[in-house]
């Protein structure tokens, strides 16, 4: 049995949560919402185990709208026809840019708690999704995170495929 998520949280079920939707549909979203300067964000639990792929996170989104564009992920996945890693897509959220960025979250990291407690740590890879207006250029791309890793990123270092994020991993 997996120990509780967060001792402070205020929803004692939301593990059992998380467990029930991988159950049911192989994946969880969870919204984080904003707190002070910090954007609010969404991100994946149980894509690694599912489908061998990393989790994803989006920021400055609303929940629906993070949902919506990790569900179109998901159902890209589900079809056989994962996104290219190193090109930017339109397919996620309705009339904005994306590209997929590596993320790599620490041991002392306290974003995407769900995937930590589910996972038992920290060994799985995830991307953030990095999204613009579409009259913005890849370049300017930038990602909540680590901008300048993102920037390095968006000239094509990104892996290819899901499967090339897996093995630039090590094992």
């Amino acid at each position: 049995m997996n120990p509780p998520m967060n001792p402070q949280a205020a929803d004692a079920s939301a593990g059992q949560r998380v467990i029930d939707d991988i159950a049911a549909r192989g994946w969880h979203c969870a919204h984080v919402p904003r707190r002070g300067s910090a954007a609010a964000y969404a991100y994946t639990v149980g894509l690694y185990q599912a489908f061998r792929c990393p989790e994803l996170v989006i920021f400055g989104q609303e929940p629906q709208m993070a949902e919506r564009a990790m569900l179109r992920a998901v159902r890209a996945l589900q079809d056989g026809r994962p996104f290219d890693l190193s090109l930017p897509t339109d397919a996620l959220i309705d009339g904005l840019q994306c590209r997929f960025v590596e993320l790599r979250i620490g041991r002392n990291d306290r974003r995407m708690d769900a995937c930590r407690w589910y996972y038992g740590g920290v060994d799985f890879p995830a991307c953030e999704i990095v999204w613009s207006r579409s009259s913005q250029t890849v370049g300017q791309m930038g990602t909540s995170l680590r901008p300048k890793k993102a920037a390095a990123q968006m000239g094509g270092s990104a892996p290819r495929t899901w499967l090339g994020a897996l093995k630039r991993r090590p094992a």
